[in-house]
């Protein structure tokens, strides 16, 4: 939020990288919806750091401006005013400005900048791999190490979404070769494989664009 309490209007901030393709720092509904994101961790402190790590950094980067922290939004801007979260002029960045644009239109963007809801994109790549492979290690050891919504929160655990299977989510859970057998299988069964490039200039992928049905063949 700006120095008045209101809802920041600025762009996302250079110093955060490319909201399409960092590993940390993206962004939600709107420029002003930061998102971050942890690896896959062996314990709750060693998250926690990282998350602690995350935060510090993008408090520093934010100049005048200040990160709210909670569930519900500051004080908002007309809602015509609320800048939607812009990723860049590839064809897949454009899709999710777009998608979000269309959120705007059909629920008005104030609507759009409740979050309260984590959304377990684990599930959906962890169970087709349970179901597909007949071994469930992966998928327990994930649940298991889940910890619970924190007041005023929940998780929303679904299994399908028009964003496709999402593979960042098994990085330190999957092997490589665990990874690419998935990939392969849903490969076969007629689904695609997008890919995001790594600060190292490596493509790694980053979901499969395959419906629940075509997965579960």
């Amino acid at each position: 939020m700006d120095g008045d309490g209101l809802l920041s209007r600025s762009a996302h901030p250079e110093a955060f990288g490319s909201p399409l393709c960092h590993p940390s720092i993206t962004t939600d509904f709107s420029e002003a919806l930061l998102e971050f994101i942890t690896p896959v961790s062996e314990s709750i402190e060693e998250t926690l750091a990282e998350l602690d790590s995350i935060h510090r950094f993008a408090s520093g980067s934010l100049g005048d401006e200040m990160l709210w922290n909670a569930s519900m939004p500051c004080r908002l801007p007309a809602s015509d005013d609320i800048p939607v979260a812009q990723y860049g002029s590839s064809h897949s960045a454009t899709m999710k400005t777009r998608y979000r644009l269309g959120l705007g239109h059909r629920y008005g963007r104030k609507m759009q900048t409740i979050a309260g809801i984590h959304y377990n994109f684990s599930l959906p790549p962890l169970l087709i791999n349970t179901l597909v492979t007949g071994d469930c290690r992966h998928l327990k050891t994930w649940l298991m190490s889940m910890p619970p919504a924190q007041m005023g929160t929940t998780y929303l655990n679904f299994i399908a979404s028009h964003d496709g299977v999402g593979m960042r989510p098994t990085d330190g859970l999957l092997s490589e070769d665990e990874k690419q057998r998935l990939i392969n299988t849903m490969d076969s069964f007629g689904g695609k494989v997008s890919y995001r490039r790594t600060s190292d200039g490596r493509d790694q992928p980053y979901e499969i664009n395959i419906a629940l049905y075509d997965a579960l063949k």
